[in-house]
């Protein structure tokens, strides 16, 4: 007969599991209950609100399902809870049921929460760690940096809910006389992390991923069968037309919120990596409309062959947002000119005696874009070698009024590019100048 499993969760994951689900999986029951958000999470939730309510309203579901499968003839037998939910042990202990707690991340992690409340929270403090210099070298651990340790050790912080459930995970699991946490990792990758605190006794039963990325056995276990949040549907296409192992995919989980500044930067550093990437993100609900914004995102697409058309606020720096039904259009707000500056080294690379340019391109205030790379040609004057950099800088400027002229920032007046230097700009404004003549010895249109 096998072994029947009982998924229990809240009503919003089991509807979008079992709306993707095998119809004709078996062996598994969804049971859900209401968490006050049966149709997802909302904007501006109070997360400690929240998991008070998780935890009342689930206490009350888990002891509900132990008690019908008993009645019922088919008795649960094994609880499996997962992070963030270790009252769900002390139920199962109640009701005489053995339980084992799933942790879904890294042995290294939990490791260091252990460590943090337990005879280290003294130097695993936010004021310590958030100094550059500062490292520690925990007992089975290698030594780790500031960089190196779970965020929500660091103040503030918006999920400060988590660390103390964390603590009552670790003191929920002294309780029990014969312990183990199945993790989600591997002897390979974490042997000494997973040998590191002996009384967790930790087992690896990793990499929780679908048997057609793992060991192939199973080629059509290729999903989870579930989605929290609605995903894009072309993405796999998308993929299947790059090579293998060359796109970046990025991810920082269902509820992470990232900064404006830190999502700039993620998305300069993706770009400047010239590299194809997948990043993961959650639409923003106000003023969306998916026809339009499809619409939009296949025009832009195919005139500027971008990869992700939906980071394409955070790649201009300037907030948009939808107006009636037109594509996208700037919020309220004057001083939106574009301008660039330009400038470039001469001849610093030793092997091969070419330049390196530097662009950075300015709407308004905000400096929305640049780059430095070194020139295809070997120029033979610091004049010439500018020369090269403002004629890429004017590309590139035509490029971007194209682009934000689909985004209705209309650029009637040209667009100012700054030099300094006097000769590349005397060059510019005369087409007769003998040292421009001189440009046409190179392999590329100058002007």
């Amino acid at each position: 007969m096998g072994i029947h499993v009982t998924l229990l969760t809240a009503f919003s994951a089991v509807n979008r599991i079992t709306k993707s689900a095998d119809a004709a999986l078996r062996g598994i029951t969804f049971l859900g209950f209401s968490d006050g958000y049966d149709d997802g999470f909302k904007a501006g939730i109070d997360y400690e609100v929240y998991m008070a309510d998780v935890r009342r309203r689930g206490l009350e579901a888990v002891a509900t399902a132990i008690t019908a499968s008993r009645d019922n003839g088919k008795p649960i037998v094994h609880v499996v809870y997962t992070t963030l939910l270790p009252w769900v042990s002390r139920v199962a202990r109640d009701l005489h049921v053995p339980s084992t707690f799933l942790w879904n991340q890294p042995a290294t992690i939990l490791d260091i929460y252990y460590y943090s409340f337990y005879g280290y929270g003294d130097v695993l403090n936010e004021r310590k760690i958030s100094d550059p210099s500062w490292s520690i070298e925990l007992p089975g651990l290698p030594r780790l940096t500031g960089h190196d340790v779970p965020s929500f050790l660091l103040a503030p912080n918006a999920y400060k809910f988590a660390l103390p459930l964390f603590k009552e995970h670790i003191d929920t699991l002294d309780e029990e006389t014969n312990l183990k946490i199945l993790v989600n990792s591997f002897d390979a990758l974490e042997l000494e992390a997973l040998q590191a605190i002996k009384k967790l006794n930790f087992v690896a039963i990793g990499p929780l991923i679908p048997s057609a990325f793992l060991d192939g056995k199973d080629p059509s276990d290729n999903s989870f069968g579930g989605d929290l949040l609605q995903k894009s549907n072309d993405y796999i296409e998308w993929l299947d037309s790059k090579p293998r192992r060359s796109v970046i995919y990025v991810a920082f989980g269902s509820n992470s919120a990232l900064a404006k500044q830190q999502t700039e930067e993620i998305a300069c550093g993706l770009l400047d990596c010239g590299r194809p990437f997948l990043w993961v993100m959650r639409r923003k609900e106000n003023g969306y409309n998916p026809a339009t914004f499809e619409a939009f995102k296949k025009t832009m697409l195919q005139e500027f062959e971008m990869t992700n058309i939906e980071l394409m606020a955070h790649f201009l720096g300037i907030e948009v947002t939808q107006s009636g039904e037109e594509f996208l259009s700037p919020k309220a707000g004057g001083g939106l000119n574009l301008s660039g500056y330009s400038n470039s080294d001469w001849g610093r690379d030793l092997d091969e005696r070419k330049s390196t340019i530097g662009l950075v391109f300015f709407v308004g205030d905000t400096a929305f874009t640049w780059t430095s790379n070194k020139q295809a040609i070997v120029t033979l004057s610091s004049y010439e070698a500018e020369y090269v950099a403002t004629n890429s800088a004017v590309c590139h400027a035509i490029w971007l009024r194209n682009v934000l002229k689909h985004l209705s920032f209309l650029h009637e007046l040209p667009t100012e590019i700054y030099v300094d230097n006097r000769f590349v700009v005397a060059l510019a404004k005369n087409p007769d100048s003998s040292r421009k003549k001189q440009a046409h010895q190179y392999p590329l249109p100058l002007h």
